[in-house]
């Protein structure tokens, strides 16, 4: 009689590859059961992503231990918030849920951090890969019951499919139209459900957002000096996907990046709740985080919104220093998407034609660190790092020109480069039909000058939805060295020869064939782009400004009766 290991290796591999891909998560956890052999396959294939309530946590730290941390890719810390009732589903916040919210998600967020603390990033017993995906949700168990349709207390749907998020029968269903018709609370009737709540404002929007997860160590018995999160090495990518309305304090982001002390990788998608103009406060705060996050490699951050044509005609009420840290920050950036939360004619403003400033900003990242290569490491050392202060700037300027003898900082020490830079997508409040032709064709001379100090630049998108126009601007180094420029816009934009010859000097610059630059141009429908995420599906470079789970559930909620394909106009 025939036994299993009697089979050949070969044979044996393609029934464990045939099982693993037939069953779910809970039925392969059967398998590992019948053999050591089996158990080191199957556990492989289980371990290597787990969904974390914040009561599962210390069993989480007692089961992955040894050998199996190597098997850990991608942990999902999802932390329940406290439930609320009607009629309060219909108000913002009270202060003593706020904190009562804050206070969870930090316990949870500490707890998790303390047993990932204790791993190693190399050696035995050490991760895999170069590190883990740390991935960050907070919902309340009542969000799905009174104004939001989809039950995020059981969204399994990135961990039930692959990674790559292949679009497929099951997929193509929507995570969300499979639930049963009866999922909302039976107290709840009257409420109407939606999809997802980017749609259209609902009488219960500021409860399903609630107010932005700040930490609060009010539950731990531990000195203020010593309240900060355990420092971690085995973090690599850090995320927080847009299914989730309730999004970070960015003082919040900016001390879970300081205890993740490997991270290469940023992916976010927060919603604002009151774009196009987020909170003044909590924009200051995004330019502090923003100036601590030179030493990654990709940052990608799509700032989700509610508003869908209702607020289309409106300028984007964004703060220009946003732009202008992007810029000093991303010089070592390898990747960069940022989308309506920082506009392209600021990050690029350095560049702008006739730009001629009389003086240096030193409260530029950027400029505060030319100045210092200048000074001696005692005088650097007694400065500190570079900040966003007066008193610093002015400290720093004093020491600048008594060194150099000068009695003002010359504009030229300071110019932006991206030595590693090979993709690039960003938003602009120009790319609109109603601003002047020549304010888009100087934005496309700056995005020009900009990419001549990006010598490893592959792909270039700039992009724009409104109510009544979109247009998406596309520069690519192709496989056969020639490169293109691409105008795709939903009504006829007049590009001017300077900023064709602005984009040849690139081409030029990168592939040095001689060739002139490629202008392609299509016409857009406007109508087809139901919602402001639809455009996405246009560019190249979709999968930086979204994680690919975020671009299915986009489409589910775009339509799959649509193709892509019909977006564009036929060409004359």
């Amino acid at each position: 009689m025939a036994t299993w290991y009697s089979l050949p290796i070969e044979i044996q591999t393609m029934i464990l590859k045939l099982l693993q891909s037939h069953s779910d998560s809970g039925t392969t956890s059967s398998y590992a059961a019948v053999s050591k052999e089996w158990q080191l396959y199957f556990e492989r294939y289980n371990f290597r992503r787990w969904i974390l309530h914040q009561s599962c946590i210390p069993e989480f730290g007692r089961i992955v231990r040894h050998h199996r941390k190597g098997m850990v890719k991608h942990v999902w810390l999802r932390v329940e918030l406290a439930p609320y009732f009607c009629p309060a589903c219909e108000w913002p916040e009270r202060p003593f849920e706020v904190l009562d919210n804050n206070q969870t998600f930090t316990a949870a967020l500490y707890r998790l951090l303390e047993v990932l603390g204790t791993w190693k990033k190399s050696g035995q017993y050490g991760v895999s890969n170069g590190g883990l995906v740390l991935e960050l949700s907070a919902y309340s168990p009542s969000d799905s019951e009174h104004f939001f349709k989809y039950p995020l207390g059981k969204d399994d749907y990135p961990h039930k499919y692959d990674e790559t998020c292949m679009v497929d029968d099951s997929v193509k269903a929507g995570a969300s139209d499979n639930l049963p018709e009866d999922h909302t609370s039976e107290n709840n009737t009257s409420h109407r459900t939606f999809n997802t709540p980017y749609i259209r404002v609902t009488p219960g929007t500021c409860r399903l957002f609630g107010s932005l997860l700040k930490l609060d160590y009010g539950k731990f018995d531990t000195p203020k000096a010593n309240r900060r999160l355990p420092g971690v090495s085995v973090v690599k990518a850090l995320l927080h996907r847009r299914r989730y309305p309730r999004s970070f304090h960015p003082d919040t982001l900016l001390n879970i990046f300081e205890s993740l002390h490997g991270l290469e990788s940023i992916v976010l998608e927060p919603c604002i709740r009151d774009y196009p103009c987020p909170d003044k406060n909590v924009q200051r705060s995004f330019d502090v985080f923003l100036r601590h996050i030179g030493s990654l490699k990709r940052l990608s951050i799509y700032g989700d919104h509610l508003h869908v044509g209702t607020n289309g005609f409106n300028p984007y009420k964004i703060m220009p220093s946003l732009g202008w840290t992007l810029t000093d920050e991303s010089h070592l950036f390898e990747h960069l998407s940022i989308a309506f939360l920082a506009d392209a004619k600021d990050f690029f403003r350095d560049f702008s034609p006739g730009y001629a400033p009389k003086s240096v900003d030193k409260s530029r990242s950027g400029v505060q660190r030319a100045l210092l290569s200048h000074l001696s490491s005692s005088q650097r050392r007694a400065l500190g790092k570079p900040r966003k202060s007066p008193d610093f700037e002015r400290r720093l300027a004093k020491e600048f020109k008594r060194i150099n003898g000068r009695q003002r900082i010359p504009p030229s020490i300071y110019k932006p480069t991206w030595p590693n830079l090979e993709s690039i997508a960003l938003t602009s409040s120009l790319l609109d039909v109603a601003v002047d032709s020549k304010s888009i064709n100087n934005l496309l001379r700056a995005a020009a000058g900009a990419a001549l100090e990006m010598p490893k630049l592959q792909t270039m998108e700039m992009f724009s939805q409104r109510a009544m126009s979109v247009f998406v601007f596309q520069y690519c180094r192709s496989l056969d060295g020639m490169p293109t420029i691409t105008i795709s816009s939903s009504w006829s934009h007049p590009l001017e020869p300077e900023v064709v010859s602005a984009w040849d000097r690139v081409g030029h610059k990168h592939e040095d064939t001689g060739h002139k630059i490629a202008v392609i141009r299509k016409r857009l429908k406007r109508f087809f782009f139901k919602n402001h995420g639809s455009v996405v599906y246009t560019l190249k470079l979709q999968d930086l400004i979204l994680h690919p789970v975020s671009l299915c559930q986009f489409i589910s909620e775009f339509g799959w009766e649509d193709t892509f394909a019909g977006a564009f106009w036929p060409q004359p």
